[in-house]
């Protein structure tokens, strides 16, 4: 029989069990960090699909930068994350740099579950920081803290996950119409309709939609220009393109009437999903 002192589990382990389980499976809430970040591309990641709220990038960069300060709060650094550490600004939204931010947070999150196995049992009462000019929490309040910040920006990245679905279930989900003539453009109201279905497309004029997709190198620009490509062969419409290394400019609208139809928009939306 083994004896009871080695069939228990410490409270380290368990605030380290409990951090794995939200961070990348078998959490009793639902899906974890990583599992609701599967299948999530760059494009869908850079995404406001919720007015005001932050992106799924964000979120991941800012649950990287809390695990990171916990750490580094175990190891002796205060830190104390200004403005910018808190919520990084996204410049490069290529699929590399969102594999490279998904990596960010699996390094940070495997150096801390490191950082916590060599907590001693007996600092956890203790205050994680002795400063006389900010009252730090436990070291046990602390990480559980942690635990339950990755598990409230996991639930916020669900909601996103669906506001996205729901987005790319509108337009995208239509087919292109040829426009044969005799019809107006769309204008005011009828553009301002549409355009919130969209993600960071921009209405030029009321003439036509305009968007610049960014990429790690030529290559990847040029890949995706071919899948716009058979994207519009299939769907019989057509935009303007414009592209070189790093970087893809995309133009529609509907060259029959000199102006915009919801085919405009349903094509914009299907290259979205692309």
């Amino acid at each position: 029989m083994i004896p009871q002192e080695k069939r228990s589990t410490s409270e380290v382990e368990r605030i380290r069990d409990q951090f794995h389980r939200a961070f990348e499976g078998e959490a009793w809430h639902g899906p974890s960090v990583l599992k609701l970040l599967e299948g999530i591309t760059a494009q869908q990641a850079a995404a406001h699909p919720i007015p005001g709220a932050h992106s799924i990038w964000e979120l991941t960069l800012h649950i990287a930068a809390w695990e990171r300060a916990c750490k580094r709060r175990l190891e002796g650094d205060p830190a104390q994350l200004t403005d910018l550490e808190d919520w990084r600004p996204i410049n490069d939204t290529s699929e590399a740099a969102w594999e490279s931010t998904k990596q960010h947070l699996i390094d940070n999150h495997r150096e801390l579950l490191n950082a916590i196995a060599k907590v001693d049992e007996s600092r956890l009462n203790e205050p994680i920081m002795r400063d006389p000019n900010i009252p730090f929490s436990s070291v046990y309040v602390t990480l559980h803290g942690g635990v339950q910040h990755d598990l409230y920006h996991a639930g916020q990245i669900a909601m996103l996950k669906k506001a996205l679905e729901k987005l790319m279930s509108g337009l995208s989900a239509k087919e292109c119409v040829p426009c044969r003539g005799g019809v107006p453009p769309l204008q005011g109201e009828e553009i301002a309709k549409l355009l919130p279905e969209l993600n960071g497309w921009e209405v030029v004029n009321e003439h036509h939609l305009k968007k610049k997709y960014k990429f790690s190198d030529f290559r990847e620009s040029l890949a995706f220009v071919n899948r716009v490509g058979e994207l519009a062969e299939e769907q019989g419409h057509h935009p303007d393109i414009c592209f070189g290394w790093g970087s893809a400019e995309i133009s529609i609208w509907t060259h029959k009437i000199d102006g915009l139809t919801e085919s405009d928009f349903i094509l914009a939306a299907k290259i979205d999903k692309l």
